[in-house]
């Protein structure tokens, strides 16, 4: 005999949570793959000053989207859950960093709070955009 599941509160909570992170999941790879072609192509040059200020654009971008996709159902302490959000996406950078050969500097620092600073104003947005409502 065959018998329906129907989902309770919680599972929709879980499957609504899996898209947040499967869109954030697909944000990142269509990103990643967009700036691989750009590298690949040679359109963007390692070397130039252009090339950092277009890395760090698209990365205060992207982490603006996830946070503002990640804290939407936020409700208070905004700042919070975005700084949260932004030190768990700066996870992977931060260990390559520090077992890569590159050393710590002011720029890396700066470039670090900068991101964070973004993760923190789409908390800030969307806890601000859920109050109007």
């Amino acid at each position: 005999m065959l018998s329906t599941y129907n989902l309770n509160g919680d599972d929709m909570k879980l499957i609504k949570n899996l898209k947040k992170y499967l869109l954030t999941f697909l944000i990142l790879l269509l990103l990643n793959i967009f700036y691989t072609i750009l590298l690949y192509f040679k359109i963007l040059d390692t070397n130039n000053i252009t090339f950092k200020i277009f890395t760090h654009f698209l990365a205060l971008i992207t982490f603006f989207i996830i946070t503002f996709l990640i804290t939407s159902k936020a409700k208070k302490k905004g700042w919070l859950k975005g700084l949260l959000v932004g030190i768990i996406l700066l996870m992977i950078p931060l260990m390559y960093n520090i077992t890569s050969k590159n050393p710590f500097n002011i720029g890396i620092i700066i470039k670090y709070l900068s991101l964070l600073s973004s993760s923190i104003l789409a908390g800030i947005i969307n806890v601000n955009k859920n109050k109007e409502k």
